[in-house]
């Protein structure tokens, strides 16, 4: 177990978001938490992996991707694979308002990461709240912002809840 996770300390939080451009998956509001949070913290960085969806009626604008290219967070665009690189990452984000049983993030809890989930069905089943990760409430930057700042005050209890995640999902 303790291979999957690199060290016990955590110096520095690096949080991941996996998803489709959907707005219903939360891409707006992980964006707006994370403004908030890089203005406040340090040590913190912010991924986004994942494609538009031109068909879909959910999709982010044009100007909404620019904002996220802005920053803070780094957009990767489409990966075919984030096993290579989900090691370098130890807290896992969807704050998507509706869901079933997540792939991304069973995958991101048998990696070994700290689950930030909404509080919807689905996500529930993944994250036991104060245990493995905490719940926010859906399509809710600020709810989310306090989730974020209660793992970023408490990093010590990173690396628990990275193997809670991964004893959970075995």
């Amino acid at each position: 177990l303790d291979n999957l996770i690199k060290t016990k300390k955590v110096n520095n939080i690096n949080i991941l978001m996996v998803s489709r451009l959907l707005k219903d998956k939360g891409v707006i509001e992980y964006h707006q938490a994370s403004k908030k949070i890089y203005d406040e913290f340090d040590n913190v960085s912010f991924t986004l992996i994942g494609d538009r969806d031109p068909e879909n009626p959910m999709n982010i604008s044009n100007l909404e991707l620019e904002a996220i290219r802005k920053g803070p967070i780094n957009y990767k665009g489409h990966i075919k694979s984030i096993s290579s690189i989900i090691n370098n990452f130890n807290v896992f984000i969807l704050p998507s308002y509706h869901e079933g049983l997540s792939v991304s993030s069973l995958e991101a809890a048998s990696s070994g990461l700290c689950l930030l989930l909404s509080d919807i069905p689905g996500c529930r089943e993944i994250v036991e709240d104060g245990v493995n990760g905490y719940i926010f409430k859906p399509k809710n930057s600020n709810s989310l912002y306090e989730a974020m700042k209660k793992i970023i005050k408490n990093k010590d209890i990173i690396y628990d809840f990275g193997v809670n995640s991964r004893l959970l999902v075995l």
